[in-house]
């Protein structure tokens, strides 16, 4: 593929759901081009990779970081990869954007549910910079709630969103917390791997 656009991800409800999402695939005759177990004695993640078309290719992901699966698609062109996301959201048990935000409006303070809330909604936003769910993982981040703090910090890997760069620049130089400047600075070095600024 030439160039390779993401859809938004569609974060389903529940995690494992990869029965669900093989079945998707074999009814629409997409092909497994690869696929890459979890390791029982590491965090990595599991994937599987089809083959919708000639350019445009889906995935299933286990995310180990948030404990969320989801599904994505790449192509060639945006409407392509949205395409397949949209056939995606419509057959499987999936979150709805709203949802999403709701969740996180919702539960502020609520330890685990906040954070993995937060992670979901970082997991299911645009490709594309969206001011409201920023500024929301922006007032995680800024939480003085030693969790919500971190699950902010971690959602901003998911995002892709160069915005988040001074962000993350100031808590690797500055925060409290080894722990969270370490997971900011990865954050950082995702980024400059996506070849979105310097790491």
């Amino acid at each position: 593929m030439a160039q390779r656009n993401r859809s938004r991800r569609i974060v389903l409800r529940h995690c494992p759901a990869e029965d669900d999402v093989i079945e998707l695939a074999v009814d629409n005759g997409w092909t497994i081009a690869r696929w890459i177990p979890k390791d029982e004695e590491s965090t990595a993640t599991e994937e599987i990779i089809w083959d919708v078309d000639g350019d445009t290719q889906a995935s299933y992901v286990e995310d180990s970081i948030s404990g969320s699966c989801f599904v994505v698609a790449f192509a060639s062109t945006p409407a392509a990869a949205e395409s397949v996301a949209t056939v995606a959201g419509e057959h499987l048990d999936s979150y709805s954007l709203d949802e999403l935000i709701t969740a996180v409006d919702v539960s502020p303070g609520e330890g685990p549910v906040f954070a993995l809330a937060v992670m979901k909604l970082a997991i299911g936003a645009p490709a594309e910079y969206d001011k409201a769910i920023f500024n929301r993982i922006l007032a995680a981040i800024e939480s003085p709630i030693a969790m919500d703090h971190s699950a902010g910090v971690t959602a901003t890997m998911f995002t892709e969103w160069p915005e988040f760069l001074p962000v993350l620049q100031r808590v690797a130089a500055t925060d409290e917390n080894q722990q969270v400047r370490l997971r900011a600075e990865r954050a950082l070095n995702a980024f400059a791997n996506a070849g979105i600024g310097e790491a």
